[in-house]
């Protein structure tokens, strides 16, 4: 006879889940985290945080500049660049911080087929995209805010009598803040949209890259001063250069800086939208946000699908 195989059965106990039920917020604050761990690089080794904190470096050097530089020339203060000027000269910075930061928020999961396993859990597509967006929204935010918080610090302190210098100056801060939300807003919408087409980051980067240059290009081609027989400076598009100066993706940013400072620029070809109603700058760059922001969350409507 053959010994019988036998088998035995053990009640070891149910025990059912009986913690926090947290669902669709919990869901958001862990892909927001690991939205703001990738942009800047935490968790992936030193090489990976090495570029965004170097960048985020350069943005803030000019402001430790322009304080040390009020420290010892003084007299000539008034001279140096401020507040409305700071933004014209770190957004070329910001601007590849973002063309770096925005493909790793979304390239990876398309790339790897992730996004379904994300559609598992108590989330939608909606969740997905607007917890990526906020995520590098924030970052560009913070970073946008730096350096012009230190330069404000700094000036309070190189002030011969801060507390007269703050209640002549507060408004400054709504204003740079208020700035920094115009062009974080810009370098989180677009970027993350043209990022959308592509699952492979190095050709998102590159995508964002030229689309900023050519949009630059064309805009300042269109709206260039040239001068006349009678020594007058004219666009060489005539009437309609303040339209095509509409077109750079650089230069909206910085019409909408200037008017929330309250600045003009005496170069025709940069003050190309003079003609314009203040509002007429404010109104485009709102178009173009909302626009790119549907699209984008049109296109990952169609991916959770």
């Amino acid at each position: 006879m053959t010994e019988e195989t036998r088998g035995e059965v053990y009640d070891l106990g149910y025990q059912p889940y009986d913690g926090p039920r947290e669902g669709r917020t919990r869901s958001l604050k862990a892909l927001w985290v690991n939205s703001v761990r990738s942009t800047l690089g935490i968790g992936r080794g030193a090489l990976a945080w090495i570029i965004p904190g170097l960048l985020i470096g350069f943005t803030i050097l000019p402001a430790v500049g322009i304080v040390a530089a009020n420290v010892i020339a003084e007299p000539f203060a008034e001279a140096l660049p401020g507040h409305p000027e700071y933004y014209q000269g770190v957004f070329l910075v910001l601007f590849v911080f973002s063309a770096i930061a925005a493909p790793q928020v979304l390239c990876p999961d398309r790339r790897d087929g992730v996004i379904a396993l994300y559609l598992v859990r108590p989330i939608t597509a909606t969740d997905y995209i607007v917890a990526r967006w906020a995520a590098l929204f924030t970052v560009m935010l913070l970073v946008v805010l730096a350096g012009q918080t230190l330069l404000f610090s700094g000036l309070i302190l190189a002030a011969g009598d801060p507390v007269e210098y703050v209640r002549e100056n507060w408004t400054d801060v709504v204003r740079f803040v208020a700035s920094g939300i115009v062009i974080s807003l810009l370098l989180t919408t677009i970027p993350l949209l043209i990022s959308s087409f592509s699952t492979r980051r190095v050709i998102a980067a590159l995508m964002i890259v030229g689309s900023f240059f050519l949009t630059t290009a064309f805009a300042a081609a269109l709206s260039e001063c040239e001068a006349t027989r009678e020594g007058r400076c004219e666009p060489v598009t005539r009437e309609y250069a303040r339209w095509f100066a509409l077109t750079g993706l650089e230069q909206t940013p910085t019409y909408v800086n200037d008017q929330i400072f309250g600045i003009t620029d005496d170069d025709p070809r940069l003050n190309a939208l003079g003609d314009f109603h203040p509002a007429v700058p404010g109104a485009w760059f709102g178009f173009l946000m909302v626009s790119s922001g549907a699209l984008l969350w049109r296109r990952y409507q169609r991916i959770g699908l």
